[in-house]
């Protein structure tokens, strides 16, 4: 018998709402949508598939959110984006004809990557 069972003589039986397994589930899954939103949110700031990112959150929750935190490695968007940034300053007559294939040469030499190759 619990204090309020020999205070009053009667016995708590009404367990609450916090106690039962529907809260747990419900704690999880607004967890579980949390992540997801989160991942969500990364993935577009980084122009990445929001809806696949959504549900790699949703199912590895942490896991998922600290795999879409790593830093991407992809060189060749790299060059794609200076490239781009070359021909808008080209078109907006920044840069001349000629230091635009000149820097255009130079980026898209496979010599300058800076990726590791093992071979």
């Amino acid at each position: 018998m619990d204090i309020y069972g020999e205070l009053y003589g009667t016995t708590y039986t009404n367990p609450s709402f916090i106690d039962s397994p529907a809260f747990f589930w419900i704690v999880f899954a607004a967890i579980a949508v949390c992540f997801a939103v989160f991942s969500s949110k990364l993935a577009e700031s980084k122009q990445r598939n929001t809806a696949s990112w959504f549900l790699v959150g949703l199912f590895l929750g942490p896991f998922g959110l600290t795999v879409g935190l790593m830093p991407e490695h992809n060189p060749t968007r790299k060059k794609l984006e200076e490239l781009q940034l070359l021909s808008a300053k080209r078109a907006a007559g920044i840069i001349d004809q000629q230091e635009f294939e000149s820097l255009k040469l130079n980026l898209l030499d496979p010599k300058s990557d800076d990726d590791f190759t093992p071979y």
